[in-house]
């Protein structure tokens, strides 16, 4: 029994929340891991792309002078394998962060817990979420 002046204690506690952290579960590691490799790759081939772009601006800007025709015998091989890097890359990275979003798809959810919180000093929702 509570005595004059002693404080009750509210009605209603809070929702313990027990989620502890967990770590990601090995197919959303996995589908992590993918998607990063993918988005790597997509940036290498933007920039491989852009590379040859500038190499061939820069040689193309040399058409009609004295030694063009060397300077494009002895470039020329160097930009194609540059632009062709940079396709195979595009390709391979656009694949690969396709299947790491698809497995990432498929890992499962994410997981939400809402917990209601009501106190004398008022009332309101905690939520705790995992990705």
């Amino acid at each position: 029994m509570f005595t004059p002046g002693q404080m009750a204690p509210p009605r209603y506690a809070p929702a313990p929340l027990t989620a502890a952290p967990r770590a990601a579960p090995a197919g959303r590691t996995t589908a992590i891991v993918t998607t990063a490799a993918g988005s790597a790759m997509l940036v290498a081939g933007v920039a491989a792309g852009l590379v040859a772009r500038s190499r061939y601006q820069d040689l193309d800007a040399q058409q009609g002078s004295p030694g063009y025709l060397e300077a494009w015998q002895s470039k020329q091989a160097g930009i194609r394998t540059m632009a062709v890097t940079a396709d195979v890359l595009l390709g391979v990275g656009a694949v690969t962060a396709g299947v790491g979003g698809w497995l990432w798809w498929r890992s499962g959810r994410a997981e939400v817990s809402v917990a209601p919180l009501i106190s004398p000093d008022g009332a309101g929702l905690v939520a705790a979420a995992r990705f």
